[in-house]
This record gives C-alpha cells, structure tokens and sequence, in this order.
C-alpha cells in the first residue's frame, strides 16, 4: 500500500484492532495499537456561539454536524439522504458539513439539490482549532456515516464536547468500546 516505507517496518502503529488485523495480514509486519487521544479540557470551555457569530446563516436553526474529509469514503451521500429523510419527518435544523475537499463536493452538493435539502446544506470547508471546537461546542448533534473509519477521532471530539453522537459501527470507536456501552443498529442505505 505505502511501499517500502511499510514493507520494511519493523513495527506498524495503528488505531484499531480491525486496522492491527488487516495491517499484519496484509504486510506480514507486527503492528501495535495506539489509540488516540483527546484532551477533555480543550473542549470544555468552548464558547458555542463563536461558531455562530462568524457564521450567521445558522443563527435561527440547531444545525446537525459532520467534521471530515468530503471524500465518499466518510459515507456522506448516506448522510445527506437520512438529513433529508428527517428534515421530511419534521426535522428543523441546518446540516453542517466541515471538512477539507476531497472529491466528493459535487456529489453532495447534487444530492441535496435532487432531495430538496440544498439550502439545509452547509458545505463550510475545513475547520480547526477553536473554530472546530466552537462549532462541536453549539451543534445539536454530531453526525458521523462513514462507510469505514478506522478510528474517528472526531466522534470521541464531539463526546469530549458533552454533545449527543450519532455513528454506524463501521466506525472503529464503536467496535473498540465496552458491549453496552454504545447502542449499535444496522445501517442501511
């Protein structure tokens, strides 16, 4: 996958248990789990209005939150199509999707035109630092449909932010918590 860099290791670091499995079978190479961390503090005097104020258009709306690269592997097209689906059941809140471009805009972007949610959709481009955590700080909620993810770090973000999480279990934090401890149901597209 990585070349030498990968073939020649000694060791690989990885997030996730899946990713331990997948890595040695693929490469032969032991690999260890480091899972990532996050510090609680940073996320527990963060002012929810900040995002907001730079951000007017979601001043009258809760709006619902995705952090991520806009690329098809995060599962965002399914995202948008449960929004909609939602938003027809009497959802009143704002779709905030924040992340770097990676591929997947235009898809998105005629996806919400095509189920009549485009001005509920916010592509607003990547946020970091006390801009991401300001926007986790005021969401209603943290949505997150990955297709995979190896770890999501941005879910343990928005819990370390006390705010309600919505994921799949192809995401790693769900298969790496304690039975009971996350409910887990099918996710269907």
């Amino acid at each position: 996958l990585l070349g030498r860099a990968v073939w020649s290791a000694r060791r690989l670091l990885v997030t996730s248990l899946e990713e331990r499995e997948y890595a040695t079978k693929i490469t032969g190479v032991s690999a260890v789990v480091l899972v990532n961390g996050v510090n609680v503090a940073e996320f527990t005097d963060a002012d929810p209005d900040a995002f907001v104020g730079a951000n007017p258009q979601f001043s009258n709306r809760p709006y619902l939150l995705f952090l991520g690269r806009i690329h098809a592997i995060k599962g965002i097209t399914g995202l948008v199509r449960a929004f909609a689906l939602a938003r027809q059941r009497g959802l009143d809140a704002d779709l905030v999707l924040a992340g770097p471009p990676d591929g997947a805009e235009g898809d998105v972007t005629q996806l919400a035109h095509v189920l009549g949610v485009a001005g509920d959709v916010h592509l607003v481009g990547p946020l970091y630092g006390k801009e991401k955590i300001a926007a986790l700080a005021g969401c209603a909620m943290f949505v997150h449909r990955p297709n995979y993810e190896g770890f999501g770090m941005t879910v343990i973000e928005a819990m370390a932010s006390s705010r309600p999480v919505v994921t799949t279990n192809a995401c790693g934090v769900a298969r790496e918590l304690a039975q009971g401890m996350l409910d887990v149901s099918e996710d269907t597209d």
